[in-house]
C-alpha cells in the first residue's frame, strides 16, 4: 500500500494519526487480552518483576536503535538542505562572473540562469515534493554551458572570469545531480520493519503486567505508545527530505533571485 499520502497532509494531522494508531491498538490490545492473563498470572508474584526487567532490556535496546534511526535521519536531512544552499551560492557566484563579462554575452548569460534558477523554483520544486525527479533542468544548463563556451576571452582577466565561471558551473551540476539524488532517497524498507516489529514487541510486553487497577495499567501503556508514536513520526517526517510539510524548501534559490536576478540585466 503506498503510504506516501501522508506527506500530502499537515504535520500536525499526520503526527495525531499516528498517535491515535498506536495508543488505540496498543489500548486494544490491553483490554482484549487484560483477562486472559489474569487467568494466566495472577497467583505469579514475580510476573511482575520479570516484566519490568524485560521490558527495561527491551526498551534500553529499541531506544537506543531508534535514537540512532533518528539521528542518521536528521544527519541527511541536514546534509540535502546543506547542499541545496551550497547549489544556491555556486549558482550566485556563477551570476556574478559573467555579470562581468561583455555585451551581448552577460545578458545573454543572465537571461539563461534566470530561466533555469525561476524553473527550479517553480516547476522544479514541486515535482520533487511529490517524491519526482523533474527533467527540464537539463537542458536549460546545457543550453547555458553552450553559451558560456561560445564565449571567446580577449583579455587575460576575460579569461580568468570565463575559467572562474566555468569552475561555478561544474559546481552547480555537482549539487544539482546530488539533489536529484535525494529526491526519493529514504530509509531502507528493512530499517521501518526494525522499528515497527520493535515498537510492537515494547506494547506487547506491557500486556503481561498484572495489575487490579485498570485505569492505571491504560495510563502506563497509552503513555509508552505515545512516546513510541511520537519517535516514528520524527523519523517519518524527516524521511524524505522534499516531501511533507517538514521538507528542504527552495528558500535559498528564491532569495539569490530576488536580490541578484530580479533587477534589470548589467549593461
Amino acid at each position: 500500500m503506498n503510504m506516501f499520502w501522508i506527506y500530502d497532509i499537515p504535520n500536525w494531522l499526520f503526527c495525531l494519526i499516528t498517535l491515535a494508531f498506536f495508543t488505540g491498538v496498543s489500548i486494544l490490545a490491553l483490554l482484549l487480552t487484560r483477562p486472559y492473563m489474569h487467568r494466566l498470572l495472577k497467583d505469579n508474584d514475580e510476573s511482575n518483576d520479570m516484566v519490568s526487567f524485560y521490558l527495561s532490556a527491551f526498551g534500553v535496546f529499541y531506544g537506543l536503535t531508534i535514537g540512532l534511526i533518528a539521528v542518521a535521519t536528521w544527519e541527511s536531512f541536514s546534509s540535502v538542505d546543506a547542499n541545496v544552499s551550497q547549489e544556491a551560492s555556486a549558482i550566485s557566484a556563477c551570476y556574478m562572473d559573467i555579470s562581468r563579462m561583455p555585451a551581448p554575452h552577460a545578458q545573454e548569460l543572465q537571461g539563461l540562469m534566470k530561466e533555469y534558477v525561476r524553473y527550479t523554483i517553480e516547476d522544479a520544486w514541486p515535482i520533487q515534493q511529490k517524491g519526482q525527479i523533474p527533467k527540464g533542468g537539463t537542458e536549460r544548463l546545457t543550453a547555458f554551458y553552450d553559451r558560456l563556451l561560445a564565449y571567446e576571452p580577449t583579455t587575460e582577466s576575460q579569461k580568468i572570469l570565463l575559467a572562474e565561471a566555468v569552475m561555478q558551473f561544474n559546481k552547480i551540476v555537482e549539487l544539482r545531480r546530488q539533489r536529484l539524488q535525494a529526491v526519493p532517497s529514504g530509509l531502507p524498507p528493512v530499517i521501518w520493519i526494525v522499528v515497527l516489529v520493535g515498537a510492537f514487541l515494547n506494547i506487547v510486553l506491557t500486556l503481561f503486567f498484572v495489575t487490579d487497577n485498570l485505569t492505571f495499567h491504560v495510563w502506563m501503556t497509552a503513555l509508552l505508545a505515545s512516546l513510541i508514536g511520537l519517535l516514528v513520526f520524527l523519523i517519518a517526517a524527516m524521511d524524505y527530505p522534499f516531501r511533507g510539510e517538514f521538507s528542504v524548501s527552495a528558500e535559498a534559490f528564491e532569495i539569490i533571485y530576488e536580490r541578484f536576478m530580479a533587477t534589470p540585466a548589467a549593461k
